[in-house]
């Protein structure tokens, strides 16, 4: 929800949302997968409960898409998992033998999308920066410590990003990449669709019963769901960074759909937010991405469960 002022209430087993006494949606609780409320937006107890108890999380995020917080549903029973995760990712070589497969998969699907910029745009060179990332490929099972992986992600990313402003139509939008504050348009975007895929991986995550805050890749901060985290990182290039630039070279974001925001960078205005999910609501139907999503855990949940030893991460293939 991104109307400022809306007010979400319940009606026996609905959902209503209103501003000034007007009916905007209603939905019934059962065909919700969750919620998040960007702004001045309010809600009742009682309409909170009703999504709790249909599994359904709740967040709060500013305008621009900061998180302040979210309410959950009580975790799953599912303790045999999460015992089972916690003996697997408190051992740091296997640990470390699970980022090397994650930061693979990684690179690897941010190669094929390069490599699909390149078919779709036709008159632009990108070979050197594709043979980058493959070099740091290459040179993924030879690093014996997480600090060399990370080494390894810098130096990719670098290329990957390099590449990154060629691909759009009007260049403008895109210079470098940034992120805190994001300094253009598209890295606003890239970093919005981001926290999007982060918080729709957490969710899943809690549903099957794993506790997102413990991962393998991303070390363990307090309040960072670092396996949720984790898993983004394959998400990335394939279901993100390719809608970004598909918005913008088709002409349906536009640079006047963003303002400045209060940390000097740029954010989503009123209409470029709802213009914007509209467009994610459909990527992410039509990518059939839940689906991808809810493989990609279960084969995770295998591995913990120590029925395989590693997870077979999403791949992208340019065609």
């Amino acid at each position: 929800m991104t109307e400022q002022g809306a007010y979400l209430r319940k009606a026996g087993n609905q959902i209503i949302v209103e501003k000034k006494g007007e009916t905007l949606i209603k939905i019934s609780a059962h065909r919700v997968n969750n919620v998040l409320l960007y702004g001045n937006i309010q809600f009742t107890t009682q309409a909170l409960k009703l999504l709790l108890n249909h599994g359904v999380e709740l967040a709060l995020l500013t305008q621009s898409g900061k998180i302040f917080g979210q309410f959950t549903p009580p975790l799953s029973k599912n303790i045999l998992l999460r015992m089972s995760q916690f003996k697997l990712f408190s051992d740091d070589s296997i640990c470390h033998k699970q980022a090397k497969r994650l930061l693979e998969a990684k690179l690897d699907n941010s190669k094929e999308v390069l490599k699909q910029f390149v078919w779709n745009k036709r008159d632009i060179d990108l070979s050197n920066q594709i043979r980058q990332i493959e070099k740091q490929i290459g040179s993924i099972e030879k690093q014996n410590s997480q600090a060399a992986l990370n080494g390894v992600e810098g130096i990719a990313a670098s290329a990957y990003f390099n590449a990154f402003r060629s691909v759009f139509i009007d260049q403008s939008v895109f210079n470098k990449r940034s992120k805190r504050p994001p300094k253009d348009p598209s890295n606003a975007l890239l970093s919005f669709c981001y926290v999007l895929l982060g918080f729709l991986i957490q969710s899943h995550l809690n549903a099957v019963g794993f506790d997102p805050y413990l991962g393998f890749y991303h070390k363990t901060a307090y309040g960072r769901p670092s396996l949720a985290i984790d898993i983004v990182e394959v998400f990335r290039a394939p279901i993100v960074d390719r809608f970004v630039v598909r918005l913008f070279n088709l002409g349906i974001m536009k640079k006047d759909d963003f303002q400045p925001s209060e940390d000097g960078g740029f954010r989503l205005d009123s209409n470029g937010i709802k213009k914007f999910f509209k467009q994610w609501d459909e990527h992410i139907k039509s990518s059939g991405f839940m689906n991808i999503l809810r493989t990609q855990v279960d084969t995770l949940r295998e591995v913990c469960l120590e029925k395989k030893e590693y997870p077979d991460y999403y791949t992208f293939k340019a065609q």
